[in-house]
């Protein structure tokens, strides 16, 4: 049974809304602590580099395929949505406030 060409490219639209949801929930104990405080946030900095790693991998995929296909339809929702992990993350921290201790 051959892969549906369809299927495939929309899942690269939903793997990086995913991955960016997944870091909003990694994310959330954040929200919790009091505005200012200094945190030392090792789990959820390796976290998100991990949830950016993952994405940077689905936009290689969404290159080749605007390489492939000459579409860019779905793949170019796709790469922009990989870009976001890292501006959200730093977009959370200076939501609340927080001051990374070194």
């Amino acid at each position: 049974m051959k892969p549906d060409p369809q299927r495939s490219s929309w899942a690269l639209v939903i793997l990086p809304l995913v991955l960016n949801a997944l870091l909003l929930a990694v994310s959330l104990p954040l929200l919790a602590l009091p505005e200012g405080a200094r945190i030392r946030p090792l789990g959820w900095a390796f976290a998100v580099l991990l949830i950016t790693l993952m994405g940077w991998g689905t936009g290689l995929v969404a290159l080749d395929e605007m390489r492939r296909r000459r579409s860019w339809v779905r793949p170019l929702p796709a790469l922009l949505l990989c870009l976001l992990p890292l501006p959200l993350a730093a977009g959370i921290l200076h939501f609340k406030g927080l001051v990374l201790a070194h």
